[in-house]
């Protein structure tokens, strides 16, 4: 998503033209509590309205990406629960190669990006998962870690402070 701050050099003319942009997100909190189609229309899906018009290639809510140099970058959905699906475990396991040098797999020595929709980082570890039945997304890094992948960076949102004003009858806010 880093490249939809760039400007856009010529925008597009007609809704249906896509810009040379490619954009990939991860669902957050409130695109679950306010209805995940809004998320969907503008990140998944033949829409005509995606965001900023852009190529949006995810067909799901949770994404992998390779970037050059032996880099990737996972975005991982929680959806309410805390914790990915057993269907995107599966998938991100498929991507980590069994053996080195296989193109368009997650190889050892490569480097990778995980998107977190929260820090669970700031929470007990494990939260709520009971003894010896470790989390999803805490397998699929102890996977990462065991083919010799290196986890690079954590970036996750969520962590955000809300106030709500209002005003007395007839006050007026500064």
């Amino acid at each position: 998503m880093w490249e939809a701050a760039k400007p856009i050099e010529e925008p597009p003319k007609k809704t249906e033209e896509k810009s040379p942009l490619t954009v990939a997100s991860i669902p957050q909190n409130h695109d679950w509590f306010d209805n995940i189609s809004t998320f969907n229309r503008h990140f998944i899906g033949d829409y005509g309205n995606h965001f900023l018009h852009a190529n949006t290639p995810q067909n799901r809510s949770y994404f992998a990406a390779q970037l050059p140099h032996g880099w990737w970058i996972l975005g991982l959905d929680f959806a309410l629960v805390g914790d990915i699906d057993r269907t995107q475990y599966e998938t991100f396991l498929k991507l980590i190669a069994k053996s080195n040098a296989n193109s368009g797999q997650i190889n050892a020595g490569d480097n990778v990006i995980l998107l977190y929709p929260e820090p669970y980082w700031t929470r007990p570890l494990g939260d709520t998962a009971g003894v010896g039945y470790p989390r999803r997304y805490q397998r699929l890094e102890a996977a990462l870690l065991e083919a010799n992948v290196k986890i690079r960076v954590r970036l996750a949102g969520d962590l955000h402070h809300y106030v709500r004003e209002e005003a007395n009858s007839g006050a007026q806010l500064e």
